[in-house]
């Protein structure tokens, strides 16, 4: 993990481009302080005798102990979700790469499957089996994939749609792209959201549901194959997400 240590022995951890990383340390730390804070409220309740007897000290421990094994899992899950998007930014774009969103998606819905009940959400799928493949290696875009959906999933909760869709579009540079959108009939987002949602550690769900790191991980994973990501939405209106890839292949012009 990139990490530089300033004059003052300050560790700073840097992420793509250089860029400081100091909202890890910040999320980390608090997580550490709330555990601190757990335990010592404790041992100066046993300390000034504040339970009757040992039976009720001991349901207290065991609540202190779930509590603080909660917050300790969730700082570890940030540095290693954290970890994982330096990684993905340090491989670079594999020279070639290309994948079937038909066959990733695929995968992508049965892994989700096994977490979520699909069965009481409306999944509107418009890829077409023989979409050509996209410029973008295979275990990135079934993350961006599952990352993205995952995230639709939970804003409709148990009632509400999905659609996903492949599509093909002529760019400003003359290539045809690939645009792959996820729309979701959730409550939508405000423009000042909107504008937070890239950043890392920025999120709108509960701590349990999410640390910050997914949709960050998600466009540094499209950037790193030379694709581009865009959201749109509105309050009561939903979201929706339009990822662009290059084709791995071009179509020929027309008389070549």
């Amino acid at each position: 993990m990139p990490a530089e240590v300033e004059p003052r022995g300050e560790l700073i951890l840097r992420g793509p481009g250089g860029k400081p990383m100091m909202q890890l340390q910040h999320n980390v730390v608090n997580l550490l302080y709330t555990v601190k804070g757990i335990i010592e409220t404790y041992l100066v309740d046993v300390e000034e005798g504040r339970y009757d007897d040992a039976r009720a000290r001991l349901a207290q421990a065991d609540k202190v102990i779930r509590k603080s094994y909660s917050q300790v899992d969730g700082a570890i899950r940030i540095t290693r979700r954290l970890s994982s998007v330096l990684r993905a930014s340090e491989r670079g774009c594999e020279y070639g790469a290309k994948s079937s969103i038909s066959e990733s998606w695929q995968d992508v819905r049965r892994l989700l499957a096994k977490e979520f009940r699909l069965d009481i959400v409306e999944i509107i799928d418009r890829i077409p089996e023989e979409f050509p493949a996209l410029a973008c290696g295979m275990k990135d875009l079934k993350e961006i994939l599952y990352n993205l959906t995952k995230n639709a999933l939970q804003a409709i909760g148990i009632q509400g749609k999905l659609v996903i869709r492949a599509q093909i579009k002529l760019g400003m540079d003359g290539k045809s792209h690939a645009v792959v959108s996820i729309s979701d009939t959730g409550p939508g987002l405000s423009g000042n959201r909107l504008a937070q949602l890239f950043k890392p550690f920025y999120s709108t769900k509960s701590v349990d549901q999410g640390n910050g790191l997914g949709l960050y991980l998600t466009k540094e994973l499209v950037s790193k194959n030379r694709g581009s990501i865009e959201v749109t939405s509105f309050e009561g209106c939903g979201t929706t997400f339009a990822l662009t890839f290059l084709l791995a292949e071009q179509p020929l012009a027309a008389g070549v």
